[in-house]
């Protein structure tokens, strides 16, 4: 996967559960499902679901209503979420 041009590289990881804030149709997560992370779980109020055939478990909520237990994931990530904000 690559990012504005620059190659992104993970060590294979195992068995470590992920949060991807604001994951749209899931392709980072399932980019990462290659790396051997088993429990995925993505959410994203906008987003419509994820794309078939990828293993995550989604909630289509913003996260403050999602509910995940404390302490649960070792990773959380939110990649573009953020778009350009105006200032007033």
């Amino acid at each position: 996967m690559a990012i504005n041009g620059k190659a992104l590289s993970y060590p294979a990881y195992g068995g470590e559960v992920i949060l991807d804030v604001g994951c749209a149709k899931g392709d980072f997560l399932g980019w990462l499902a290659k790396n051997h992370i088993l429990k995925m779980y993505g959410c994203d109020a906008y987003s419509g679901g994820i794309r078939e055939g990828y293993s995550i478990d989604f909630l289509g909520k913003d996260l403050p209503d999602c509910h995940y237990p404390t302490a649960y994931f070792d990773y959380v990530t939110s990649w573009a979420v953020l778009g350009p904000v105006n200032t007033i």
